[in-house]
């Protein structure tokens, strides 16, 4: 549980704006019944898009995770988390510049993770373009979990270590 003289913005996993037109929906019910089952419902539902996210990987359908990060985006900004949904649109920057490379910006540090990864190629031949999106996309979706993981956790502490609906 978080200490009276905390705050949970500090870490940057909440986003306070959204966060707290969330707790404004629970219209002064103590127990805040309504955020918590919206919050509830939502890492629930990120559990189940993480295991799409893993068929996706199986299948190397980079369209897909696209697709996912984008549906994780809206959800983690609608319930006020702050890291979870930059880590979407990187992922989404990813995809975006795999099919078309004239989309590249500067924006979230993407290039510098591109340059990242380009100096890592093998000198006995370059990986496959998918194979390369893959690889960048893999680390932002393990980074994309911790935050995920701390968020519940921050939630779950603010929330009296229950966040069930």
């Amino acid at each position: 549980m978080l200490q009276a003289h905390e705050s949970p913005y500090a870490s940057g996993v909440l986003d306070p704006t959204f966060y707290q037109q969330l707790l404004d929906m629970d219209e002064g019910d103590p127990d805040r019944c309504f955020s918590r089952s919206v919050l509830a419902h939502f890492f629930k539902r990120a559990e189940e898009i993480f295991d799409s996210i893993d068929t996706a990987f199986y299948h190397k359908n980079i369209v897909e995770l696209g697709r996912l990060a984008h549906t994780l985006k809206g959800a983690s900004a609608q319930v006020g988390l702050a890291k979870v949904p930059r880590t979407c649109e990187e992922i989404m920057h990813c995809v975006l510049v795999h099919l078309d490379p004239s989309k590249a910006t500067t924006r979230s540090g993407f290039l510098a993770a591109i340059n990242a990864a380009a100096a890592d190629v093998r000198v006995d031949g370059i990986q496959p373009k998918e194979e390369w999106t893959l690889g960048i996309v893999d680390q932002l979706v393990a980074q994309l979990v911790v935050e995920c993981k701390d968020a519940e956790q921050l939630l779950t502490n603010l929330y009296g270590g229950n966040l069930s609906e």
